[in-house]
């Protein structure tokens, strides 16, 4: 049966970290709390702990182990840092029984999780034998990179044991290869052998990036399901395996393995890879001393990659400075460079070189025919790229396909701003036979439970490889740096020889005489300025050049060998803006006579600046906006507080009640004022890290079908009853539906239909490179219209800020740029797709967040009348007032002016069951001291104010907001729901 993308999708998606079970080797709990209450647990639990896995769920560990025990866990605990720190420790869980026990926290919530190893672990013995066979010196003497990974291969096989150790090194598009081997005499070599990305698929590379040591004692062994809430399993020693994986070893004819990751920064640079033909126990201080090991040989092995690299660079430095050393003044960069075509080919090492300048082309070695390179230098000019490099051009560019001998890889430097001008470096196709580990084309199938079987076959398998060069190196690119800044200084003078370029001048020049009549000009004015101008005619009667001094004497200091450089303007067509140059016009050895008057357009660059300096208005609007808003709501929240506890202290029936809640409703007025200017500013703050998106487009339907006109239908397809969750603010993803349904209704002619369709998606390292995404799972909304389509020419720009097809009072132009900006700040996209008079489909892709919005870090304790609270904010007025309101409510106050007198009474031993918190305050911020304080007492609930717009960093510090101004039931709830960290908006 033949396996389709989504089949294989099916396998790049299997969420391996979330497979719920673990090995029979070790047992596992979850704890959380200052009392460490088990939430989950794995079944065979009772071979520790003697109880089912039933009667340790929701108790906390000290009423299940051994007194000692349970204190020695609780200060391990307390000192464990977050994740993906780890501690090794061993522990007397009951009398007689010393297990070893990992300690680590799950990734996303920060619990601990405890990983007990049930079988024996050798201590010394271990410790000794590591000894003998890792000695960093041996490997710190390593002569090269080749040397280092055989000398790791034959050392790891003495000290574990296995059959056979290779060292695998991943390839830049997720192959890899078996570098280096150590293995039983009798055993056929896997050295040499390529094995296609897909064997580790995406998902499993970033579990080897965050554990870098994975066991498989038996392939045969029977799963322990972990029972209680659901857990992360990333960081964990004895998580279950996938079926997949299993089966891949067993075609293989493995029954146990090793896999100690090598780590180049955040990204998998090789695998140490162990295999055993039977089961092998590995011992958890075994584990342990690998993970050290592991971190040694990627610190070992990144630097002698960069030692290589280095000499590489150092290499191509000296070809370069032997050029530059060697250039002669000439008439140009161009004329210059051409001199030397044989020794900038030989920088990079390549096979040919060309340079272009407009029309004209150098080459030398072996090259494709100039009216390619002329085509690939046009190419490159579109694509904006000032440096460019692959090892497959016909990849990226087809048209280059036939000329694989001469142009399979390309390395390309702009010369120009322009992007007239191109030093290319090419490179011929390095046809090479690979040996793969068995076909790599190889057609999968499922098994007769319905999984995806991997391939059976790991006999050699040789194929060729075509179409591609050898890869350039970082050190051979960087080499090109001096060229680069040769050609910017030699474009200090590009005017000089104006008059010998005037026919193949891109920009319009215009040759004038001293006292400024037209006496020609190129092609070029024709195609910019058609009939503007007459030969013979002064300058001045189609030309405003707007100098403090006349023409002439622009022009008679242009003859004296004063350039000047300005604006120009086209008489009667102000919105056209030009750059000019006078520049005088060579005449052999007599004086010059004329002058060159060089134009090139900027009025589209000239708008975009005007566009830049009203947004940079709007955002100094902004601050001052933001900076009043918390003026205003510190005085709005001192006057609602107190209308507050004044109608309380004189009762509903007094007759100044109806005057006091005649105040708090102003407050309340002024409060939507202020909370107005700030959106008008684009100043609210964003609270929420997650958001339902099938909610958000079912709220935003509802508000359409009220506003939308009787002739336009809206169609809903949403799932009935998921929850998709993204990683975006609830009120950001609706202004992205709401903003896209507004562009479809305005499309809309007569009559229409808009469709709003939310699903899942997952895309594959492939599908996401080509959108420049991470690979993974999405949610994606699309917004359909049946209106008239956008205009081919338009669908490059409509993402642009500012652009728009509207009238002026239309659109501003930023409702498309900003649904762009919101999805790409978030890790996700926005496309169109459209036809002319048949509609558009606006699709907005939003990854789906590794987990559900969490609440506080850790447990906190909810706070309750008579618990003492610490008030902290520099306003008297503001702190007086909150502390009026808390103590009618029953709590003991404490009041500090400013962070640093909180943290006084903190480290004082002063008894605070929580603190809450102004956001803006001199010296040190809210969110500056709950970071202090978390570090003392990270159980201690926070709560956070603010009048003020800010980054609120909730996803680090787990802080509920309440926003100033508020009133006392606001402030009441607040602090009721401070242990779910729910975040009351005060609005």
């Amino acid at each position: 049966m033949a396996i389709t993308e989504a089949d294989l999708e099916e396998c790049a998606s299997e969420p391996i970290h979330l497979i719920g079970a673990v090995r029979p080797t070790g047992c596992i709990f979850a704890v959380t709390g200052p009392e460490l209450r088990v939430v989950s647990a794995s079944r065979n639990v009772r071979e520790l702990l003697d109880r089912d896995v039933d009667d340790v769920l929701g108790r906390p560990l000290r009423e299940l182990v051994a007194k000692r025990c349970g204190a020695e866990l609780a200060a391990d605990v307390e000192a464990l840092g977050a994740a993906p720190s780890r501690l090794l420790r061993r522990y007397e869980w009951s009398p007689g029984r010393v297990a070893a026990t990992f300690l680590h926290r799950e990734i996303e919530t920060q619990r601990v999780i405890l990983e007990v190893g049930l079988a024996p672990d050798p201590v010394s013995e271990l410790t000794d034998r590591f000894h003998a066979q890792i000695d960093v010196h041996d490997f710190d003497a390593a002569a090269d990179l080749s040397r280092l990974m055989d000398l790791t291969a034959r050392r790891i096989r003495n000290l574990t044991g296995y059959d056979r150790v290779m060292v695998y090194r991943f390839q830049d598009d997720g192959s890899g290869h078996v570098a280096a081997e150590a293995k039983r005499a009798d055993l056929g070599s896997f050295l040499g052998l390529h094995y296609p990305a897909a064997d580790i698929p995406e998902q499993a590379r970033r579990l080897f990036v965050l554990n870098r040591v994975r066991v498989i004692e038996d392939i045969d062994y029977t799963a322990e399901p972990v029972v209680g809430e659901p857990l992360d399993l990333s960081g964990s020693m004895y998580r279950a395996v996938s079926p997949i994986h299993l089966r891949y070893l067993k075609n293989m004819g493995v029954r146990s393995s090793l896999a100690i990751s090598l780590v180049r920064g955040d990204a998998l640079w090789g695998l140490v890879a162990c295999h055993h033909e039977t089961p092998r126990a590995v011992p958890p201080s075994l584990v342990s001393l690998t993970h050290l090991l592991s971190q040694m040989l990627s610190v070992l092995a990144e630097r002698q990659e960069r030692i290589e690299q280095t000499e590489i660079a150092s290499r191509c430095r000296r070809r370069m400075q032997a050029v530059v050393e060697g250039l002669t003044p000439g008439d140009g960069l161009f004329s210059t460079l051409s001199e030397q075509l044989d020794a900038l080919m030989a920088v990079p090492s390549a096979s040919g070189f060309a340079l272009v300048e407009g029309r004209q082309i150098r080459t030398t070695g072996t090259v494709p025919p100039e009216a390619l390179i002329a085509s690939i230098a046009s190419w490159l000019t579109s694509e904006r790229r000032p440096l460019f490099w692959t090892r497959s051009l016909s990849r990226d560019y087809p048209p280059a396909a036939s000329h694989r001998d001469s142009a399979a890889g390309l390395a390309a430097l702009r010369l120009d701003p322009a992007g007239t001008s191109w030093a290319l470096w090419f490179r011929r196709e390095s046809v090479a036979t690979v040996t793969w580990a068995g076909d790599p084309d190889e057609e999968l199938t499922r098994g007769p439970d319905g999984r995806l079987m991997p391939r059976g076959s790991f006999e050699a398998w040789r194929a060729e490889t075509r179409g591609k060069s050898d890869a350039w190196d970082e050190g051979e690119l960087a080499a090109l740096a001096p060229l680069k800044h040769l050609a910017a200084q030699s474009m200090q003078v590009p005017l000089a020889a104006a008059t010998h370029l005037l026919g193949a001048a891109t920009d319009p020049v215009i040759i004038l005489d001293r006292a400024g009549t037209i006496v020609d000009w190129n092609a070029a004015l024709d195609l910019h300025l058609p009939s503007r101008f007459a030969r013979q005619a002064p300058i001045d009667d189609g030309l405003e050049l707007p100098a403090a001094v006349p023409t002439t004497q622009l022009l008679d200091a242009a003859l004296r060998g004063d350039v000047w450089v300005g604006e120009a303007r086209v008489r009667d067509e102000s919105e056209r803006v030009f750059e000019a140059a006078l520049v005088p016009v060579a005449a052999g050895e007599e004086a010059p006579e004329q002058v060159a008057l060089v134009l090139r357009d900027v009025s589209e660059r000239k708008q975009l600046e005007a566009q830049l300096q009203h947004a940079q208005r709007m955002e100094a609007i902004g601050q001052l906006t933001g900076g009043l808003a918390h003026n205003f709501n510190n005085l709005l929240a001192v006057m609602m507080g107190s209308a507050d506890l004044a109608l309380q202290e004189v009762g509903p029936d007094h007759p100044a009640a109806q005057d006091i809640e005649a105040i708090l409703n102003t407050c309340d007025d002024a409060a939507k004022i202020v909370r107005d200017l700030m959106a008008f500013a684009r100043r609210e703050p964003v609270s929420e890290s997650h958001a339902d998106a099938v909610r958000c487009v079912r709220k935003t339907a509802r508000l359409l079908r009220r506003t939308l006109p009787s002739r336009i239908a809206l169609r809903l397809e949403v799932p009935d009853d998921d929850v998709l969750l993204v990683g975006v603010g609830a009120h950001q993803l609706e202004q992205v539906v709401m903003n896209l349904a507004i562009n479809a209704r305005d499309a809309i002619g007569e009559e229409g239909q808009i469709t709003l369709r939310v699903f899942t998606t997952y895309l594959d390292g492939e599908r996401a490179r080509t959108r420049s995404l991470a690979a993974g799972t999405y949610v994606t909304l699309e917004v359909i219209d049946t209106g008239s389509g956008i205009p081919e020419s338009l669908t490059d720009r409509i993402f642009d800020p500012f652009f728009t097809t509207k009238s002026e009072t239309g659109g501003t132009g930023l409702g498309l740029s900003s649904c762009y900006g919101i999805a790409s700040q978030h890790g996700g996209c926005i496309t169109v797709r459209s036809t002319e008079g048949r509609g558009s489909v606006f699709s907005v892709m939003l990854p789906v967040p590794d987990s559900e919005p969490a609440g506080r870090g850790g447990d906190v304790t909810a706070t309750h009348p008579g618990d003492r609270l610490l008030v902290v904010d520099d306003e008297p007025q503001v702190r007086g007032m909150i502390a009026r309101l808390l103590r009618r409510e029953g709590y003991e106050v404490l009041e500090a002016e400013d962070g640093l007198e909180a943290l006084e009474k903190l480290e004082a031993g002063e008894t605070i069951d929580a603190m809450i918190t102004d956001q803006v305050m001199p010296g040190m911020s809210g969110v500056e001291l709950a970071q202090r304080v978390r570090e003392q007492r990270p159980e201690l609930p926070i709560l956070l104010v603010s009048g003020h717009t800010f980054e609120w960093p909730r996803a680090e510090l787990r802080l509920p907001l309440l926003r100033k101004p508020f009133d006392a039931s606001q402030l009441r709830r607040a602090l009721a729901e401070l242990e779910s960290g729910v975040v009351e908006s005060g609005e």
